[in-house]
């Protein structure tokens, strides 16, 4: 698996198994990892990693 610099937040309210999900129908490959509940703010920290480097090559084309 590669980890990627970046970083998303999600509400604690949110499927993360259903957000993962859309996500990879966008950029397969994707997975997110390593969440950090933050209890101030109530939201998850998760980092983006693939499981590919072409997946991240294509996430890194298109995300710019």
């Amino acid at each position: 698996m590669i980890k990627t610099p970046y970083k998303c937040k999600y509400p604690a309210q949110v499927d993360i198994e259903k957000t993962e999900e859309m996500l990879q129908e966008r950029w397969p490959g994707l997975r997110l990892a390593d969440g950090h509940h933050d209890f101030v703010t109530n939201e998850w920290l998760y980092t983006i990693c693939f499981d590919q480097e072409k997946d991240y090559t294509w996430f890194t084309l298109k995300f710019k």
